[in-house]
């Protein structure tokens, strides 16, 4: 991997603490050719405040406050990533609380054009009343997704749910779950939805009317049974083969855990490697193997942009009123 180093001047004012160098939390926000930088727990909420359609704000590790509602259009957000990268000692980025992508204004224009990329919402992500339209958030982990008016061109990739995606029975037209962990499934989406889960682990299970009917390629579930009208092409299934439901080439009546060669269950673990025992058997209709690491966006916790490994900032100007800031930054692969 390629290491990026380069120092900045940033005019910032005036600025107290003695003149060392120290850790900062960091948002840099870049609009055109301009490049700003904010530091503290609310940088996150300040390069936000800041940036105009087009933006590009990149968080350093850390825990950060929430900046309220994101609401401008056309912004994207890249954090370091959702775990603590052992291997290279690089720190999660994380944002307190739930993350809210719109407006509560319901006759508003709805927000369109975000992307995020390497975050831990710590609480769950709410779309918003005003209605979203392409949205795509990426190897970001959330509680719950969950939808507060209809929405368009949704994208989750790589990703890690702890709860599920709830569309509170509104339309959800085009969203696509791509190799991700969902353990509580799809609930409440109107019957004029479109959904599609490719190469993903997901909880199925129709009870209390709660859960939707999706079509899904690819994946490995549990649980049974799965809503009347659901679609599996090259899925693998612990239940088997129902009525009203339509399956392609699929595996019926497979335990979900017992596919894996790293542990015998379906649970999380951020050690996890997901790898198959036989990934030539559970093959998927695109000729990779189902779950996860199959597709065209193998499962990977790491942030495909570069990541600041280290960001240090003088704790006073000097006598031009500058400050200096010092950061490292590491390339990452991107998939194609």
């Amino acid at each position: 991997m390629k290491k990026i180093f380069f120092a900045a001047l940033v005019l910032l004012g005036a600025a107290t603490a003695d003149a060392q160098m120290t850790e900062q939390l960091t948002a840099t926000l870049r609009q055109g050719d301009n490049t700003t930088v904010f530091y503290g727990k609310d940088a996150f909420k300040s390069a936000y405040e800041a940036a105009e359609s087009g933006a590009e704000i990149t968080l350093s590790s850390g825990a950060f406050n929430n900046p309220g509602r994101i609401i401008t259009s056309n912004i994207s957000i890249y954090g370091q990533g959702y775990l603590n990268d052992e291997t290279t000692g690089i720190a999660k980025t994380s944002v307190l609380d739930d993350f809210l992508i719109g407006t509560a204004e319901a006759e508003a224009e709805p927000t369109e054009n975000i992307y995020m990329e390497g975050i831990w919402m710590n609480g769950s992500l709410y779309l918003s009343e005003n209605g979203v339209k392409n949205i795509q958030v990426v190897k970001c982990r959330t509680g719950n997704a969950q939808f507060f008016a209809d929405a368009e061109n949704v994208v989750f990739r790589q990703m890690y749910f702890t709860g599920s995606i709830h569309a509170r029975g509104f339309t959800i037209a085009g969203l696509l779950v791509q190799n991700s962990y969902l353990p509580n499934g799809f609930q409440k989406f109107s019957s004029s939805s479109s959904v599609m889960a490719d190469h993903c682990c997901v909880f199925i299970r129709d009870y209390y009317n709660d859960r939707s009917a999706v079509t899904m390629s690819n994946c490995i579930t549990w649980g049974a049974n799965s809503c009347v009208g659901s679609v599996f092409y090259n899925c693998s299934l612990e239940e088997g083969e129902l009525a009203d439901r339509t399956y392609v080439n699929c595996y019926n009546g497979v335990s979900a855990g017992s596919l894996f060669s790293d542990q015998e269950n379906i649970n999380w673990d951020d050690a996890r490697t997901w790898e198959l025992k036989d990934p030539t058997t559970y093959m998927g209709n695109d000729g990779t193997q189902i779950g996860m690491l199959g597709g065209q966006y193998p499962f990977e916790k790491i942030p495909g942009v570069p990541r600041i490994i280290k960001s240090e900032v003088d704790g006073a100007t000097n006598a031009e009123g500058q400050l200096h800031l010092n950061i490292q930054a590491e390339a990452r692969p991107v998939n194609e």
